[in-house]
């Protein structure tokens, strides 16, 4: 596996974790506006669906783009666990960044 390889992964990780967040975002603020939901992390209606639809959509967008950088990369060796990893850890860093800069 090369660095570029890798280094692609991180950066189409980190676009897609985002752009996958922001679309569940919006179906989280759509849904919990139009719709009675519990209370997540203090927060009610469309703020907290729409913050729980961030951290679902990110994780889930950094494996995205990890497995499809790697999946089209044909050249590279396939070790497609470590590119869920990194997809994974990069998800999991955008997940944890409001709990740890404090909240929304």
């Amino acid at each position: 596996m090369d660095k570029i390889t890798i280094l692609i992964e991180i950066v189409v990780s980190f676009v897609l974790a985002f752009v996958v967040g922001a679309i569940f975002w919006v179906i989280g603020a759509t849904y919990g506006g139009n719709n009675p939901v519990p209370t997540f992390l203090g927060l009610r209606g469309y703020e907290g669906a729409g913050l729980f639809g961030v951290m679902l959509g990110s994780p889930l967008g950094g494996i995205i783009g990890a497995y499809l950088v790697r999946k089209l990369r044909s050249a590279s060796p396939q070790k497609m666990s470590s590119a869920l990893w990194i997809g994974f850890l990069v998800g999991l860093v955008l997940f944890l960044l409001p709990f740890i800069t404090g909240g929304p």
